[in-house]
């Protein structure tokens, strides 16, 4: 199996694949070839999800800490999409739609039919690039249709048509035109996004305070079930990319960081003060299963929760 390519993507251009002349499939939805490596500043990742069954069949899959994950449907399939326990799409997906998935989300795939799936993992400090090369304003930090559904765009799906028309005699994608037709699809969801984010000739002010503290109070009586930022968007009485923009600039942070970093926080006093199981920890902080809490938790904290739960007996 070849190894797994890292086309580097610049603001807006990537850079030409050195590992490997064709996309690598993937082994598992979502999941890397286990000979994959990277070039340069592993920008970006480009892989291939194509599973011919016509059963009904599941899988799960954790997104990068530092990426958004692209999904680019090269035929039509029925699929359900969840994104940390909540559904974000159920039903049809047709040719050329496509789909952004946040960092750090666990995801679950109910697949129905054949699929056929190309897979963009772009690091946030690519697509901030990207986003100032074409509007000349610093990006908020979020995709504007990140944790959405499968949506179709015509010229997505043409140039998806353009890729499909592109394949070798073998059916495989040559990486160096995946590259350019990538490219183009990551220009266009910014453009597609920019409506919905504050101008670029105003200086982004901070959220107000009463606005913050309905969102502080939303999030911490929310901690323990799934949140997507159209959820804490809508308590501010802001669209997603305007909240977010003034959040950052009220907090320092993201609202996924803010999130994260609240239901870890909850998570350590639940450590502290109770014998709760860790699985149950997890599901009190929001958590959809605890190999995602643990993994969170020991990036933000620094140990695993049953290392830091030792650590604080150890402490009294």
């Amino acid at each position: 199996m070849p190894g797994e390519i890292a086309p580097q993507l610049g603001a807006p251009k990537l850079n030409a694949p050195e590992l490997s002349t064709t996309v690598p499939i993937e082994v598992e939805w979502l999941m890397s070839a286990p000979n994959s490596a990277a070039t340069g500043r592993s920008d970006s990742r480009t892989s291939r999800w194509v599973d011919l069954r016509a059963c009904r069949r599941e899988a799960t899959a954790q997104t990068d800490d530092d990426c958004h994950t692209i999904s680019l449907a090269l035929q039509s399939t029925n699929l359900t999409l969840e994104s940390d326990g909540r559904c974000v799409h159920d039903g049809a997906v047709t040719l050329g739609m496509v789909q952004v998935g946040s960092p750090a989300a666990a995801l679950r795939g109910v697949f129905h039919a054949p699929c056929d799936f190309l897979h963009l993992r772009l690091a946030n400090g690519v697509l901030a690039e990207c986003h100032e090369a074409m509007h000349q304003r610093p990006w908020p930090g979020e995709l504007a249709l990140a944790d959405s559904g499968f949506r179709r765009d015509a010229a997505i799906e043409q140039l998806t048509r353009a890729l499909l028309a592109a394949q070798t005699a073998e059916g495989e994608l040559s990486c160096l035109y995946v590259e350019g037709i990538a490219t183009a699809v990551v220009a266009r969801l910014i453009a597609l996004g920019s409506d919905d984010v504050p101008s670029s000739r105003s200086r982004v002010s901070a959220l107000a305070k009463w606005r913050l503290k309905r969102v502080v109070d939303f999030i911490e009586a929310n901690l323990a079930r799934p949140l997507l930022l159209t959820d804490i968007a809508a308590a501010s009485g802001l669209t997603r990319m305007h909240f977010a923009a003034q959040f950052r600039v009220a907090t320092g942070l993201r609202p996924r960081d803010y999130l994260l970093r609240r239901r870890i926080e909850r998570a350590q006093a639940l450590l502290r003060d109770t014998e709760l199981p860790m699985g149950e920890v997890a599901f009190k902080v929001g958590f959809p299963n605890q190999a995602h809490f643990s993994m969170v938790f020991r990036r933000l904290a620094g140990l695993t929760p049953r290392q830091w739960r030792l650590r604080e007996k150890a402490l009294r």
